[in-house]
């Protein structure tokens, strides 16, 4: 319980921009890589940790891949090793009882996303960058095909925990607990009735489902390769029937994850030669250049790409 209250604490301080580069000046990466790689008791904690030191920070996400964070994460994302790790503890009655520390799903959403906030921050001509999609193409992509059955497992999940025990026709069917809890949230915070949809949603499993869709927007921009395993993998996928899990829905999310973020207006600069989203994508669809240095305009860059699959997915 200590060591747990002692890493809530540090991603509490991680929350703020500059501690989260402190801690990479003080080479807490390499520390939390080190923790997770050695599989011991406080390595979940060192994950979640290093999901808080990564988000919306370009140095730390580069001081992962650098320091040979890759090779550490993606065993973790293929779920090796996870279902067997736990710790003995001994009760008070002298009885020794297997108590399991290690929740694989709790695992699974957060490497989703570290990796994602990897894609998200690293410049596309980076070479980090690069490794990361590289990474994905390994191993006749069988990363991807765990990306799409993660992305499956979490629209399912999100449809349950919204449709509670109605049977399931499509992607709006409401449960009543749904409903319920929406109607709290309007009561509590005053918040139209999308807004609190959208925020209930998140609680039930939704930003789970953005994660796993920003990093195939990534991939499917990256490389011609990748756009046609995923298109293949998605179609073959259990929750196929999903509007979700389908190129358009991923748009759809990645679309409405991006229109939730404030910007910064002084950040925001114009696009280099006045060439718009579209023109590029005509010329290179799946090597698109993002002009604007704003993590809320590389996901609407990538919303563009993905809503004109027509024009370009068959070419």
């Amino acid at each position: 319980e200590f060591v747990a209250n002692v890493f809530e604490t540090l991603c509490s301080i991680l929350m703020i921009h500059d501690n989260q580069n402190t801690f990479v000046k003080l080479e807490g990466v390499e520390l939390m890589l080190r923790m997770i790689k050695a599989r011991k008791v406080a390595y979940p904690f060192a994950i979640r940790t290093l999901k808080y030191t990564v988000e919306n920070n370009p140095n730390a996400c580069d001081k992962v891949i650098v320091a040979g964070g890759l090779k550490t994460i993606f065993p973790l994302f293929m779920a090796k090793g996870l279902k067997r790790k736990g710790l003995t503890t001994e009760l008070s009655n002298g009885k020794r009882k297997k108590k399991k520390m290690v929740d694989p799903k709790e695992i699974e959403q957060t490497i989703c996303y570290i990796i994602s906030s990897l894609l998200k921050n690293l410049p596309n001509t980076s070479i980090s960058y690069k490794r990361i999609i590289n990474k994905f193409k390994d191993s006749s992509m069988e990363k991807v095909d765990r990306l799409v059955e993660l992305h499956g497992v979490f629209v399912s999940g999100l449809q349950a925990n919204i449709t509670g025990n109605q049977k399931r026709n499509n992607d709006n069917v409401l449960g009543l607990e749904f409903q319920e809890m929406v109607n709290v949230q309007i009561a509590e915070t005053g918040l139209p009735r999308e807004e609190a949809e959208y925020m209930v949603k998140l609680g039930l499993g939704y930003e789970e489902v953005q994660q796993s869709a920003v990093i195939m927007g990534h991939l499917i921009c990256a490389a011609p390769e990748l756009y046609v395993h995923i298109k293949t993998q998605l179609f073959q996928n259990i929750a196929r029937t999903s509007n979700l899990c389908t190129i358009p829905g991923i748009a759809v999310i990645i679309k409405e994850l991006a229109n939730t973020m404030i910007v910064d207006q002084e950040s925001v600069q114009s696009k280099s030669k006045g060439h718009s989203s579209t023109e590029n994508m005509q010329k290179s669809p799946l090597a698109v250049m993002f002009n604007i240095p704003t993590l809320k305009h590389r996901l609407l860059e990538i919303t563009t790409i993905l809503e004109h699959e027509d024009e370009w997915g068959s070419k």
